[in-house]
């Protein structure tokens, strides 16, 4: 049992002799890695009682810091625990090809169901459930295994996985007092979460279209879908997913306090966290942010992978539509949006700089409309 006893301290506001010395003790128990079971004060806590505002301050200042020193630790254990449980249950997920791999071509306008046999094809395998589990019981990696997620425990596993990461998410943002280190440590696991929740999603897509409803835990979605369905439309739908999940990343996550955190551009293991990573630092409009989405651009093109720079463009327009742009940063952004739309047409030279000018001119009038609807409004 880890005690700490404080006597006779005194505590005021604005004193930096008190301050250094509570910078030192936070510092001195980070370095062992625990917060203290019991933290016992005796003689004069405060200096001042009488003040109204003075025991909230202190525990701002120090009681909360002491508490936050496990808490990520201990989110971030609880979620390793789920990720493990969740990959045993459908641990073919975890041969799959990776998301950056997945090749995406345009849909014709009766071949949806080809277009979502294609998805999974990719992105698990496919073969006869007999052979699936033969493969499972055999523990080699494969890439032809498709994975069966629909089973009770799963769904159970599934649904208190994705709530500790929002959990651990949420409290990375909100925990300011933790080293650096510690902080990109803990963001680039949470990257790693969300990336699997994007690929998890991303292949459930097929069941969500034909089943028409998607189950989280005790929750059914019921997905309203016509009878005939258009694969241009089903190709427009699954470009989304990622860009959905974005959004909830930047409403768990979204603080400048992470900025630095979020431009080290070492910290994403993989291109899956680089999108996610660069899309919350461009949903926050953070300094140089066009840089960040010029160096995702290039790692997306040097993988060879047009899906992201198809998830980088609709997140473009979605920011663009969103959050509007100021003047310094109109001609950068739309510039970077149209060169995404030539390099994902394969374009080169003259016709990439033609492709380039015709998307420009379209977000424009796309802006102006955008003005005229909200001033209607």
């Amino acid at each position: 049992m880890h005690i700490l006893h404080l006597t006779d301290l005194h505590y005021q506001t604005n004193n930096p002799f008190q301050k250094n010395l509570i910078a030192a003790l936070l510092a001195d128990l980070k370095s062992n890695g625990s917060s203290p079971d019991f933290v016992v004060f005796s003689g004069d806590l405060v200096k001042n009682p009488d003040d109204p505002e003075i025991y909230s301050h202190f525990r701002k200042e120090f009681l909360t810091p002491v508490q936050d020193i496990d808490l990520l630790d201990f989110l971030s254990e609880q979620f390793s625990d789920f990720s493990s449980t969740l990959e045993g249950y459908v641990r073919p997920l975890a041969w799959a090809d990776r998301l950056e791999k997945l090749n995406l071509l345009p849909a014709k306008k009766e071949d949806s169901v080809a277009f979502t046999d294609s998805i999974n094809k990719q992105l698990t395998g496919d073969m006869k459930a007999e052979t699936r589990d033969e493969a499972v019981d055999q523990k080699e990696p494969t890439n032809d295994v498709r994975p069966l997620i629909k089973r009770p425990d799963t769904e159970h596993i599934l649904l208190l996985w994705i709530q500790t990461l929002r959990a651990y998410t949420v409290s990375l943002k909100n925990l300011e007092n933790i080293p650096k280190a510690q902080k990109e440590h803990h963001l680039q696991k949470i990257l790693e979460g969300w990336s699997t929740v994007m690929l998890y999603s991303c292949i459930l897509f097929k069941e969500i279209v034909e089943k028409r409803t998607l189950q989280i835990g005790p929750v059914t979605f019921k997905i309203n879908l016509p009878d005939t369905l258009d694969a241009r439309i089903l190709r427009l739908i699954f470009l989304h997913i990622p860009v959905y999940i974005t959004d909830v990343v930047r409403r768990d996550l979204g603080s400048q306090k992470l900025a630095l955190q979020l431009r080290n551009n070492g910290i994403a293991k993989t291109l899956s966290e680089s999108f996610l990573q660069t899309s919350l630092y461009a949903d926050l409009k953070l300094d140089e942010y066009l840089g960040q989405l010029a160096k995702f651009r290039d790692r997306a093109s040097e993988n060879n992978s047009h899906i992201f720079l198809e998830f980088m463009l609709i997140k473009l327009r979605d920011i663009f539509l969103r959050l509007g742009l100021a003047f310094h940063e109109q001609e950068a952004f739309l510039r970077m949006a149209g060169q995404l739309s030539a390099d994902i047409k394969g374009l080169t030279g003259d016709d990439h700089q033609r492709e380039v000018d015709r998307y420009v001119v379209d977000l424009r009038k796309r802006d102006q409309v955008q003005r005229l609807k909200d001033n209607i409004r």
